[in-house]
């Protein structure tokens, strides 16, 4: 089996076990981690041909060759950032600069931590005009806010707040019981904290995006061809999307500060 892929499960593996740092719900987090560690070890045999055969065209310059196995394996496995990072870098190869931003951004949110993938985003994004960080956030407080995927953001705030529920609950009941209101009172800390995490998050990214995937992407001043260019755009720049009208979208880009109209086809949702 491929060094690459076992490497990337055992990764995984072990970010699962390292949940079990946190003292909050001890038996939820063994549950948790046990069938984590039980899916991803089964796992492994189902796509490892598919992988395999992949990374072989890969490895020897076979680009073409390489996408339509890595897009296999994206479409089954639609939360697996590993597969969207190695269908990124298939689209670098074949000068595909749109599709390989919109398949690192997946990866991104999947796997935030994940050096490589921030890299080689930050890398694409600078080729078309754009970057991943905003002006006027710090480095460091943008690194804060992606230090967590969506998904494990999410969890942590719905956990805080069903834990606040049923804390508070108990307590109104027997309000005597003063650890209790103790830990109510952390659980709705910690339900601020993670709601304005998600608040941080969605003022940093939008909540649906898509990347430009031609070169001469137009934005009109209307939903059709017979509206005038207001904007011509790169490939690969991030865009907002508004509203979907017939086969265009609403869109707004960040960069220039502008809105308009673009064509379904000349842009990839992400």
């Amino acid at each position: 089996m491929n060094l690459r892929y076992i490497s990337r499960r055992l990764a995984q593996i072990k970010m699962a076990l390292g949940l079990s740092r946190s003292p909050i719900c001890a038996n939820l987090r063994l549950t948790y981690r046990c069938l984590s560690v039980v899916l991803l070890l089964i796992s492994v045999p189902l796509f490892a041909d598919d992988f395999q055969s992949a990374n072989g065209f890969y490895e020897k310059g076979e680009f073409a060759q390489a996408l339509p196995v890595y897009e296999k394996l994206v479409q089954a496995n639609p939360n697996e950032a590993a597969y969207h990072y190695d269908l990124g870098n298939a689209y670098v190869k074949t000068n595909q600069v749109g599709k390989a931003v919109a398949s690192y951004l997946r990866a991104f949110r999947l796997s935030p931590r994940d050096g490589d993938i921030r890299y080689n985003l930050t890398f694409l994004l600078a080729r078309s005009g754009d970057e991943l960080i905003p002006p006027g956030i710090p480095y460091s407080v943008f690194l804060l806010a992606y230090s967590l995927s969506g998904e494990e953001l999410s969890g942590l705030f719905w956990l805080s707040f069903w834990s606040f529920c049923v804390l508070l609950g108990v307590y109104l009941l027997d309000s005597r019981r003063a650890a209790i209101g103790n830990a109510a009172f952390t659980a709705l800390c910690l339900l601020a904290l993670f709601g304005t995490w998600r608040w941080m998050r969605a003022t940093i990214e939008p909540a649906v995006a898509a990347v430009t995937i031609r070169s001469d992407a137009e934005i009109r001043n209307g939903p059709g061809v017979n509206f005038s260019v207001g904007y011509t755009l790169p490939e690969g720049r991030r865009l907002s999307v508004l509203t979907k009208k017939g086969d265009w979208y609403e869109v707004a880009a960040p960069k220039e500060g502008v809105k308009g109209w673009i064509e379904l086809t000349s842009v990839e949702k992400i």
